[in-house]
């Protein structure tokens, strides 16, 4: 709207008229531009293009989707028929006398206590299956089919200091041998998975400040008496104070004397203690009693458990992570 202003009294204004031009508002103005832009939107896209554009992409992805989760499926049936099969493994690695299979979990515990340093005391070592080999068929171990609880176990008048420099023993103490291993100067506890006659596997725990080493046994009942599982690891009690000389442990352990009698051992026989009630369990009963007393853990598991630990040893095998 165009308004002139006409000033007649002004008898001294020459010029032309005033002229006052009045913009639409700003309300009406915005009207116009959505009414542009709605108008230059349908023109670019007819009715329904956009709504057909994006129900092809779901259809797109809903397709992939569908051959991701076919995929997808195909590897955890493969997955799972390889862990299967190694769980399989796994498990006859772990009956009885089959200390590959032992050694193989044993090298991921040190593993895993090595990749969570903190977590877990440092004045431990966990000791592999051939470490307990080479104590009990040491050549001078007299062994009889006929184990007597007064039987002597070794041959008389032996160096064990030579016997000692003339063994692997060296080589665990400085840690070059079995993976994951390190010095054993600074070290308290080693733990040892013992095995009696190629038929029972129990967890030796050798306390060296206190000169006691503890049997965990999974089969108390099948062995009452706890003499013959100790006449069996006793190579440990006699030859243990050796390594220790040999190595100059008291060296770094001013405040220990040096001392070369046997040391004292007994089977824990704490009620508490989970027991077997499967024949070949021994094994996987042996490795969770290092990993919870390692873990300073009181003891939660049952015989209940035993076949979900192999499948979880199978699984982070498989995985390389544990």
């Amino acid at each position: 709207m165009i308004n002139f202003w006409v000033r007649p009294d002004d008898k001294q204004y020459i010029g032309p008229p005033v002229v006052h031009v009045s913009a639409p508002s700003s309300a009406r103005h915005r009207e116009r531009e959505e009414l542009y832009t709605t108008k230059l939107a349908h023109n670019l896209n007819p009715r329904g293009a956009h709504s057909q554009y994006l129900e092809g992409m779901i259809n797109e992805l809903r397709e992939d989707f569908a051959n991701m989760r076919a995929n997808f499926g195909l590897q955890l049936v493969q997955q799972g028929s390889d862990i299967r099969e190694l769980k399989t493994m796994v498990g006859q690695l772990l009956q009885h006398h089959k200390q590959q299979g032992m050694d193989v979990v044993l090298y991921f515990i040190r593993k895993r206590i090595d990749s969570n340093f903190g977590l877990f005391p440092s004045n431990v070592i966990i000791a592999d299956c051939f470490f307990w080999a080479c104590w009990r068929y040491n050549k001078h171990v007299v062994r009889d089919p006929h184990v007597d609880e007064d039987m002597e176990q070794f041959e008389q008048n032996i160096d064990w200091a030579s016997e000692m420099n003339d063994t692997p023993f060296s080589e665990y103490y400085t840690g070059k041998m079995q993976l994951g291993s390190s010095s054993w100067a600074h070290k308290d506890i080693v733990y040892i998975p013992v095995n009696n006659n190629g038929a029972h596997w129990l967890t030796a725990k050798v306390d060296i400040p206190s000169w006691h080493i503890t049997l965990y046994d999974s089969a108390i009942k099948m062995t009452p008496k706890s003499w013959f599982q100790i006449k069996n690891a006793s190579p440990l009690a006699v030859l243990f104070p050796y390594l220790l000389m040999v190595n100059e442990y008291y060296s770094h352990h001013p405040n220990q004397m040096l001392d070369l009698t046997p040391f004292k051992m007994t089977r824990e026989e704490d009620s508490s203690l989970p027991q077997q009630i499967s024949d070949g369990d021994c094994g996987v009963y042996a490795l969770k009693y290092i990993e919870y007393l390692v873990a300073r853990s009181p003891f939660d598991f049952n015989s209940s458990h035993i076949a979900l630990f192999r499948e979880k040893y199978a699984v982070e095998i498989f995985h390389n992570d544990m």
